[in-house]
């Protein structure tokens, strides 16, 4: 029998006696840490220890050297910006006092941010305009709405049709937040502070979300399941490497499981596939995790970590239509809603062809885009922030 677990996160999370995927005190952000090779010394493997956490996996071995696929303007993060280009989009600012129960779900009832500092967003990138995205974005954020909308645009909708809303933080920390960016499963969500919306770190999300939809073994159309990185041929194929993809993903076989999919999503962008890049940054040792990279190219999850792709509609996670009414929230605290215009002033680099567009009006309905036959139909029964949320994993 394979290796059954729910997976923990570095940063914090416990699974509590209810089934619900909790908060505690948080460590200082890791992303930057994990890869850096001062870690190495003097043992060679210090990230996971096997003999404290029992959801380490092979014992605690990675790839080493590591390869820089992990940090802003490292090598593979350069990479990707290189082959990964940006798509062309608009942004619809939201005017109807609603926001998704999944953001407030996350950003005010468990991490505390105050309602009233949020604006949301649809963002119809032109790979998949039938289809609209969410932007529930805090206008504290260092980044503008504009420069998260480039950056997501980056990710292949073969990948980014995992998800179906961003939430962005505010880069400020605060007594109840002190993560980075994760990824929540059952509501499609991407969340985290503005720093953490580059390239590389979405690819690591990302990987989370294809996990538990499009490459999972029981997920309806569009829809979660149960992870494959927690099937007996992931967790083999690792196990017969003998070492995780990376430091970071000697946390567990799920967080392996996105730390290869970044390899995976390099192998089909670099010229000359992995084994250029590898002996790009000189590690020759590229081929010690043959057997994981190998299952994830015999999976179904092989044809969303790649370059291009379609926006299908089928397989599309759901527009979010479970709403909360957060006007009423705002007037009964007494708080002020957000400047309409306080977030459009940030200057920044971003897409020539992203713009603001005018919203649904204030009594409307959130647009909702057609539902194809077939198609996945969103949760409509307003259970929102009491369902379970089983899945939750940190960067």
């Amino acid at each position: 029998m394979y290796k059954q677990y729910l997976a923990v996160s570095l940063a914090g999370l416990l699974l509590q006696s209810t089934g619900v995927l909790g908060h505690q005190e948080r460590p200082k952000p890791v992303l930057v840490r994990r890869d850096d090779g001062t870690v190495l010394n003097p043992d060679p493997y210090p990230y996971c220890d096997p003999k404290k956490d029992e959801f380490c996996i092979a014992n605690g071995k990675y790839l080493l050297p590591p390869l820089p696929i992990a940090t802003p303007d490292d090598i593979g993060d350069t990479a990707y910006k290189k082959y990964l280009p940006t798509h062309e989009f608009t942004l619809s600012k939201w005017t109807n006092g609603m926001m998704p129960n999944s953001c407030y779900y996350w950003g005010v009832e468990t991490d505390k941010w105050d309602v009233a500092d949020f604006e949301m967003y649809n963002v119809t990138f032109s790979d998949c305009e039938k289809s609209p995205f969410v932007l529930c974005y805090h206008i504290k954020a260092q980044k503008d709405p504009k420069q998260i909308a480039t950056e997501i645009s980056r990710l292949p909708i073969s990948m980014r049709q995992s998800t179906s809303t961003y939430m962005v933080y505010s880069d400020l920390k605060t007594e109840h937040y002190d993560g980075f960016i994760a990824a929540s499963c059952p509501d499609g969500l991407i969340v985290g502070i503005s720093e953490a919306y580059f390239i590389t770190a979405l690819v690591h999300e990302i990987g989370h979300s294809i996990d538990c939809t499009l490459a999972s073994p029981d997920a309806p159309l569009g829809l979660y399941g149960s992870q494959y990185s927690n099937t007996s041929t992931w967790q083999d194929a690792v196990d017969k490497d003998g070492i995780a993809a990376s430091a970071y993903g000697t946390g567990s076989y799920v967080e392996n499981f996105a730390e290869a999919g970044r390899l995976v999503l390099m192998d089909n962008l670099y010229p000359g596939g992995l084994k250029a890049f590898a002996e790009g940054v000189s590690n020759p040792n590229i081929t010690q995790l043959k057997n994981q990279l190998d299952a994830i190219k015999k999976s179904a999850a092989s044809k969303y970590f790649n370059k291009g792709g379609e926006c299908d509609l089928k397989i599309k996670f759901p527009f979010p239509t479970d709403l909360v009414n957060i006007t009423n929230i705002i007037e009964k605290e007494g708080k002020k809603e957000p400047d309409a215009t306080a977030s459009s002033e940030v200057k920044g680099p971003v897409s020539s062809a992203a713009q603001l567009v005018p919203g649904p009006g204030p009594t409307s309905p959130v647009p909702t885009p057609p539902v194809p036959d077939g198609a996945a139909k969103p949760d409509t029964k307003g259970s929102g922030a009491r369902r379970l949320r089983p899945f939750f994993f940190l960067l």
